[in-house]
């Protein structure tokens, strides 16, 4: 038997893919109120905070600009300053300006661990796209680690492929996994609304009081 591939590919799909946003919304998967707020500054201060938008103009500003923001955060236990350089929602599948932009923007970056915090990529990416990107991250003392979006998931990446092709480039994925990083302990989850989010799953066996 042939296996459909996930995804809005028909009226009905789309109403399908409506209705079940709705739901999300409603029981606080999908855009929770505190994602409806703006952001308030990091404890030791924010540069650059995201944009005062609704959610709807939030989903629309998303794909057309880039943003970037600087916090600093005081961690209990931690010797040394570390940086980490975050990037999220890409929505990577063709080349285009926005993916020339968004290298440019990494090129000037600095950073001891980069993390692919999920939706980096969408069905019908290219692994010529995804190398653009990852060519375009900075180097770094620790590497690079990712977990999984409800993009990858959703619109199926697939995700064998794209794990694989992560792992080809030195990507570690941490779904519902941790790595120690000697001054910091690291930990992911897989996606809250289309993926298997288990904390505990991801901090088992870490060392306790890290």
């Amino acid at each position: 038997m042939a296996r459909m591939r996930p995804g809005v590919r028909t009226p009905t799909d789309a109403a399908r893919w409506l209705v079940g946003a709705a739901k999300a919304v409603d029981r606080g998967v999908l855009f929770p109120t505190p994602g409806r707020t703006a952001p308030r500054p990091a404890p030791l201060g924010s540069d650059d905070p995201w944009p005062t938008l609704g959610p709807a103009a939030r989903l629309l500003h998303e794909y057309r600009t880039i943003v970037r923001s600087t916090h600093r955060v005081a961690i209990p236990g931690l010797t040394e300053p570390i940086s980490l350089l975050q990037v999220s929602d890409a929505h990577l599948r063709w080349p285009g300006r926005h993916l020339d932009a968004l290298c440019d923007a990494l090129s000037t970056a600095s950073a001891d661990a980069v993390l692919l915090t999920g939706d980096t990529v969408t069905g019908g990416w290219r692994h010529a796209v995804a190398d653009q990107l990852l060519d375009a991250l900075p180097p770094t003392r620790f590497g690079t680690f990712s977990v999984t979006g409800n993009w990858e998931r959703i619109y199926d990446a697939p995700l064998a492929t794209w794990w694989q092709h992560l792992a080809s480039r030195g990507v570690r994925v941490l779904d519902n996994a941790h790595v120690d990083l000697g001054p910091l302990l690291l930990a992911g989850v897989d996606d809250l609304c289309a993926g298997d989010c288990d904390p505990a799953a991801a901090l088992d066996g870490a060392p306790t009081g890290r």
